[in-house]
């Protein structure tokens, strides 16, 4: 079932001509998802700012959120109605303000009878070109929380890893920031390691990222650098190697998310990382253990969710 929410931006008959008419929200037949909400509230705010294009216009706005996301319909004070699909909460500001900022086109007047046709120079002017929604570079930004698993591959010293991560990802327009802390441990090391030998790692880093495409399905990429805690034990008392060491590395990230619900998405993600100092001599924490990692490849599945 569908949740309909209807915003009056109505003339108060009082208001005098420096004033910005309030905005009136009204009830609506159920509650919101906690995004959508939050997009909604932001969108009040936005309207009820004196001197902007978008504000003060005593238009009716009414938001229906679907399975593959909302609807925003404008009515003027004639009547004249127009809308436009909202892939997620995100876009809300954007596609109100936009469809605010301009007025409703009007439908193009019928035709006067021929003995009653105006002169030429006072024939109407064309309607209106139909409204569209470009991105806005005002949109205030979010913090979504993710928590994931991953698999990972490393070399020279091969093993397979699996351990979780979590990140912040702080977006900006279709720009992001993203803090992430990962830990792996192996799951599977080479036949030619001793049996004795064991090794895990934790990571922190920063990815800078790009959206893609938008939607119910999203694409991002990323560069990501991050700093890797790289631990190892070889061995037994009295003849045990171990110790740990910090290395630096790059990585590209690629991740895919689709809409569960207003505030939740699944994310897959592919990424590789290598490490600068790959080709260094001195890759290694004891000589009687194995170089370094100088590169990993991973694959993570996870959730993605909203904090209002």
């Amino acid at each position: 079932m569908s949740v309909v929410t209807t915003l009056l931006l109505g003339v108060s008959p009082a208001a005098g001509a420096g004033s910005c008419p309030a905005t009136v929200v009204a009830p609506s037949a159920g509650p919101l998802p906690p995004a959508w909400q939050s997009a909604l509230d932001q969108l009040v705010v936005a309207t009820s700012r004196p001197g902007q294009p978008w504000g003060c216009g005593g238009a009716t706005l009414t938001l229906e959120i679907r399975s593959d996301g909302g609807l925003l319909r404008v009515e003027d004070r004639t009547g004249r109605r127009v809308e436009r699909p909202v892939d997620t909460p995100e876009d809300l500001v954007a596609t109100g303000e936009a469809l605010l900022a301009v007025p409703v086109p009007a439908a193009a007047p019928a035709p006067p009878p021929a003995s009653e046709a105006r002169p030429a120079e006072e024939a109407p002017a064309p309607p209106q070109p139909p409204l569209e929604s470009p991105e806005s570079a005002a949109l205030e930004p979010r913090f979504l929380l993710e928590a994931d698993v991953q698999v990972r591959f490393t070399g020279p010293t091969e093993a397979l890893w699996v351990g979780p991560s979590i990140r912040g990802v702080i977006p900006f327009g279709a720009w992001s920031v993203s803090p992430w802390l990962r830990f792996d441990l192996p799951a599977w090391q080479a036949d030619a390691l001793p049996d004795t030998f064991d090794m895990s790692e934790s990571c922190l880093g920063l990815a800078l990222g790009r959206r893609l495409t938008t939607g119910a399905l999203q694409l991002d990429a990323a560069l990501s650098p991050s700093v890797a805690l790289v631990a190892m034990e070889l061995g037994e008392e009295p003849a045990l190697a171990e110790g740990s060491k910090a290395d630096l590395r790059l990585g590209l990230e690629l991740r895919a998310s689709h809409a569960l619900n207003g505030s939740l998405r699944g994310v897959l993600g592919f990424d590789a990382e290598l490490a600068p100092s790959a080709g260094a001599a001195n890759r290694r924490i004891d000589p009687a253990l194995p170089v370094l990692p100088s590169y990993t490849v991973g694959v993570s599945v996870g959730l993605q969710a909203v904090v209002p």
